[in-house]
C-alpha cells in the first residue's frame, strides 16, 4: 500500500501568506510568471549557499603568518568571486526579467561584506586562542555550516530543504535566509509556521530546541523555539492544505488588497481582478 503523500513545508508558508494562490498553483495548475524581485531573491539565496559552502576551503587557506586584515580580505574578496560567479550562472534568468547583473550584485555587497567581516572575526579569535590553522582548524571550529539539508518524514507527512544548519559542539540550529525584511516584532507568520516545521523534521533525528530566521534586508536574526501551540498550528495548516488538495476546496479570497494587487495571479484568481 502506498504511503500517504508529504506536503512541502514551503506549501504552509505560501498558505499562511495566500491559500488562494496555493490552490490556483497546486490544485488548478496555474502558474505565476517569474518576475525580476523572484529572480533576485532566487540569486541571493543562491548566492549565500555558495558562500557558506565555501567555508572550508577558505579555513584551510588560514596561516598562522596571516594578521587580521588579512582575514578580512580573504572572506571578502571569495564572498565578491562567489556572488559574481552565480550572477554569470544566471544571466539568461537576468535577461528575461530585464535584469542587469550589477542590479542584482550591487544592492548586496554590503551584505556580503558585512558577513564576511563577522565570519573573518570570529575565524580570526578562534584561530588565535587556540593556535590552530588550516585543516586542523577545520576540523576544531564552530559553527560548521550544512546547506540545502532535505528532510522528510512519513510520520509528519511533510518534507523539505532547511536553507541552513549550523553545527556546534553541542547544538543543532536551524536557520531560514529571508531576503525580505523583519517586521517590527517576532517574525512573520508564514515564516514562522515553515521554520517550525523543520525543527519538527529535523526533531525526527536530533536534538533541536530551537531555530532563527535571519532576515538579510534588514541584517537581524530572530529566534524561534517549537512549543505544542506552534506545533499545533503545524498541524492545522497540513491538514488544511491536504483537504485543499484532496477536495478541491477554494478558500476564501485575501483581504489584504495592496497583496493582492501585487499577485502574479490577480488577473486570473478566479476570472476576477483584485485590483
Amino acid at each position: 500500500m502506498d504511503s500517504p503523500p508529504k506536503i512541502p513545508v514551503s506549501w504552509l508558508a505560501r498558505y499562511i501568506y495566500c491559500p488562494r494562490q496555493l490552490f490556483l498553483e497546486v490544485v488548478e495548475g496555474v502558474k505565476v510568471a517569474e518576475d525580476s524581485h523572484m529572480v533576485k531573491g532566487t540569486i541571493l539565496h543562491d548566492i549565500l549557499e555558495t558562500v557558506f559552502n565555501s567555508d572550508r576551503a577558505l579555513l584551510i587557506k588560514v596561516t598562522q603568518a596571516m594578521i587580521k586584515p588579512e582575514y578580512e580580505t580573504l572572506f571578502r574578496d571569495k564572498y565578491l568571486d562567489k556572488a559574481a560567479e552565480v550572477i554569470t550562472r544566471s544571466l539568461p534568468r537576468l535577461r528575461k526579467v530585464g535584469l542587469s547583473p550589477a542590479q542584482v550584485l550591487e544592492p548586496n555587497i554590503w551584505l556580503l561584506g558585512e558577513m564576511a567581516v563577522r565570519r573573518a572575526m570570529q575565524v580570526f579569535t578562534f584561530a588565535r586562542t587556540f593556535g590552530v590553522y588550516s585543516t586542523e582548524l577545520v576540523e576544531r571550529i564552530f559553527p560548521k555550516f550544512q546547506t540545502s539539508v532535505f528532510l522528510e518524514s512519513e510520520k509528519l507527512r511533510l518534507k523539505g530543504e532547511i536553507d541552513l544548519i549550523e553545527r556546534y559542539q553541542d547544538a543543532v540550529v536551524p536557520v531560514e535566509l529571508k531576503s525580505s525584511s523583519a517586521p517590527t516584532s517576532g517574525v512573520w507568520p508564514s515564516d514562522q509556521i515553515q521554520l517550525a516545521a523543520y525543527l519538527m523534521l529535523l526533531g525526527e533525528s536530533e536534538r533541536v530546541e530551537k531555530g532563527f530566521v535571519d532576515y538579510l534586508a534588514s541584517q537581524k536574526r530572530v529566534q524561534v523555539e517549537l512549543n505544542p501551540f506552534l506545533e499545533q498550528e503545524v498541524w492545522r495548516v497540513r491538514d488544511e492544505i491536504i483537504e485543499m488538495i484532496e477536495k478541491r476546496k477554494v478558500p476564501g479570497a485575501g483581504e489584504r488588497k495592496n497583496r493582492c494587487r501585487d499577485c502574479g495571479l490577480n488577473g486570473v484568481c478566479f476570472g476576477k481582478s483584485t485590483s
